[in-house]
């Protein structure tokens, strides 16, 4: 058969043949790809639950800063309440001591979007 009608089945064959390899060629290739595009995806997955990690991280030391700083407000705030309610100057201290410290918590709060209005306005106040 492998001769038969002038070399027909065996020119059949070697295109069989030929269509196999091309076949487990061409399957490779795209299992090759797929691989590599899992790969590049997850690269690209670990790259942002990094930075949503940094972000959240940077949000949690903002929102700490800032109830210490609401903290401090309000410690002044109820010092100078006493201060004009005594006119004693013992209650004067946590005032002045949040008005020589605000820098360093204004320097935190800064990074927060649109927070330049609070800030002018706490500075405004407070001195």
């Amino acid at each position: 058969m492998l001769f038969s009608e002038g070399g027909r089945a065996f020119r059949l064959e070697k295109r069989i043949l030929f269509v196999k390899n091309t076949y487990k060629i061409v399957t490779s290739f795209a299992g090759t790809l797929l691989v590599i595009s899992l790969i590049v995806v997850s690269f690209w997955a670990f790259d942002q639950t990094k930075e949503a990690a940094d972000a959240r991280k940077h949000t949690f030391i903002v929102i700490q800063s800032a109830n210490e700083f609401l903290s401090a407000l309000i410690n002044a705030e109820t010092g100078q309440r006493g201060y004009l309610l005594t006119n004693d100057e013992v209650f004067l201290k946590p005032y002045l001591a949040v008005r020589d410290s605000i820098g360093g918590s204004l320097e935190i709060c800064v990074n927060l979007p649109g927070s330049m209005l609070l800030i002018n306005t706490w500075t405004y106040w407070l001195h």
